[in-house]
């Protein structure tokens, strides 16, 4: 099982107004400066007139939803642009020398060299058959080290990128590493030949919030260290305005918007920027203040856990979790992992109960069990005060139709060879809910009530955008008529935009159907928005539960203080 030194300590660097580190020549002018660039794929435009300048040791954000244009940028830089993709216009200057005019072979030593990366995710930018120390070694050789000096660099980088132990962690191969740790990887791969430009795209959105914290702090403390300039590229603004001395907002391939971050957030001068601070859960959320998107929905039941009065069942809630634990059997361990530990809680009837936590917390666990997936070693969940592992067979597949889950990558969640129709009719079919017609009507019921136009029915899921895709997801889960979604980092994978799409129409969802929703999420400020009441879990145990405004409001416990310490842009919350 990987094993995560993120959730050791380390010293938060908050983020200082301190001057470009000097630069190694004697030049006044930007390290990078790109003007009128413009990138087209076969004959459609994509990116159009970017001018973009970056000063030794600066950092620089780029902001933008999906499609703005943002990582084409950091491939035309590198002169990476994947299929059909290429340079229509424009220059792209290093210390002055055109690298959009540069031959493969001049770019070959420019990349990694005066200009490296640090990818999106890890666990498809590393050699699943190289071991680790490997593949940082094959950075070293390829700035001409080799003999005795390169596992020697090789030891240095991994333990400056933060990986402890990494004498021993250089023999082991990505599965065995977390997340957080294979990006650490990719950071030491990164600054191994001493890069004077460092691209960070999305290089944190796959981790839990306190784990990016992390990372971001360690890899600008060694960027600043170097005096090394960075593009950070993120949909996140208020991850931005956390980490950049500038932000850039990008929107259709253009950049519509740019200034400091109090320029950005607290006096957004485009549309699209202004709908960006607007629809961003992290920057308007900081303890003891209501939020700015509206304040938290009061509790619609007594706080999570918690019987009505006079109501010992608990039949106010439709689900009931009582001392719930499991227990894996982990080899060459010699013992147990208890991955839930006497976790209780409650969800009410037509409201949400949201599980926080880091990634190991047990959240999933604890909704695998809830969808029949998985058997608690001890403790039991109810759903309308059944149990859900004493249940017969048939009983069983009764309650699987009253319980749906709601997956977190509406990209992997769908059929790619079904067409809509099928995967929303698929649930009917499954537990015999009415005829073809009948069905084919439901289907059309459901695409109305996520607001998709019912011509989507006959299209496939690669023809549809995330959020349209997670709709469907969404109408999939409500087919059967359910009492309660269980949605599993259901808008994690999400630009915020569509984020905000999504949550909204899961609340109108719940207020016209009264469906109940068990909402997974490692976001305490999307959880904000629209829970009832958030249980936080770590290591497996119920850390602190409560209605969401008390738990906001006046946090009891250090880690759940340390969550809301963890969410980007607080620094900037209204």
């Amino acid at each position: 099982m990987p094993q995560d030194a993120d959730v050791a300590n380390e010293p938060t660097r908050p983020r200082e107004s301190t001057p470009p580190a000097p630069s190694s020549s004697d030049e006044s002018g930007p390290l990078l400066s790109v003007r009128g660039l413009d990138v087209a794929y076969g004959d459609t435009p994509v990116v159009r007139d970017v001018d973009l300048d970056v000063a030794r040791g600066e950092r620089v954000a780029i902001v933008g939803q999906s499609g703005s244009g943002k990582s084409t940028v950091v491939a035309a830089l590198l002169r990476l642009l994947p299929g059909a993709g290429r340079i229509t216009g424009g220059t792209i200057s290093l210390d002055g020398e055109d690298l959009a005019a540069a031959d493969e072979a001049r770019m070959r030593t420019v990349r990694g060299g005066r200009i490296a990366l640090v990818p999106q995710d890890p666990a498809t930018n590393l050699n699943p058959a190289m071991r680790l120390g490997d593949q940082v070694a094959d950075a070293l050789r390829a700035d001409g080290l080799r003999g005795p000096a390169v596992r020697q660099r090789v030891l240095e980088l991994l333990a400056e990128a933060g990986v402890p132990e990494p004498e021993r962690r250089a023999k082991q191969f990505p599965h065995e590493f977390s997340g957080g740790m294979r990006q650490r990887v990719l950071i030491a791969v990164a600054l191994a030949r001493e890069p004077e430009l460092l691209l960070a795209d999305e290089p944190t959105s796959a981790l839990d919030v306190t784990v990016q914290r992390r990372i971001l702090d360690h890899l600008g403390a060694l960027a600043e260290a170097r005096g090394t300039a960075m593009i950070l590229v993120t949909h996140d603004l208020g991850l931005a305005a956390d980490r950049a001395d500038r932000v850039l907002v990008m929107l259709d391939g253009r950049i519509v918007e740019q200034g400091t971050p109090e320029q950005v957030l607290r006096a957004p001068q485009h549309e699209y920027t202004r709908r960006l601070v607007a629809a961003a859960p992290a920057a308007v959320v900081t303890q003891g203040e209501a939020g700015a998107r509206g304040e938290a929905r009061p509790p619609s039941a007594p706080p999570a856990g918690s019987p009505a009065d006079g109501d010992p069942a608990g039949a106010a809630d439709v689900v009931t979790i009582r001392d719930l634990a499991k227990e894996y059997r982990v080899r060459g361990r010699g013992g147990l992992l208890r991955a839930v530990d006497g976790v209780s809680f409650a969800v009410p009837r037509g409201g949400t109960t949201a599980l926080v936590g880091e990634s190991g917390s047990g959240k999933t666990t604890v909704s695998r069990i809830l969808l029949g997936l998985e058997t608690p070693t001890s403790g039991e969940a109810l759903v309308d005060g059944r149990s859900i592992a004493g249940a017969s067979r048939t009983e069983r597949r009764a309650l699987r139709r009253r319980v749906q889950p709601v997956f977190q990558d509406p990209y992997a969640s769908l059929d790619p060879t079904h067409t809509v129709e099928r995967v929303i009719n698929e649930p009917l079919r499954i537990f015999g809910i009415g005829d073809r017609e009948s069905r084919r009507a439901r289907v059309a019921e459901l695409l109305d009530q996520v607001a998709l136009p019912r011509d989507v029915a006959h299209r496939h899921p690669g023809a549809l955008s995330g959020g349209q895709r997670q709709r469907v997801a969404i109408a999939r889960a409500l087919a059967p008529e359910p009492e309660l979604l269980v949605l599993d980092e259901a808008v994690s994978a999400l630009d915020v935009l569509v984020q905000e799409q999504i949550l909204d129409l899961l609340a109108d969802l719940q207020e016209r159907l009264g469906v109940s929703y068990l909402f997974i999420s490692h976001d305490l400020a999307v959880v904000r928005g629209i829970a009832d009441n958030v249980v936080v879990l770590r290591q497996g145990r119920v850390e602190e539960q409560g209605a969401v405004d008390d738990v906001f409001h006046s946090p009891r416990a250090d880690y759940t203080r340390d969550l809301l310490g963890a969410i980007p842009g607080a620094a900037f919350a209204r």
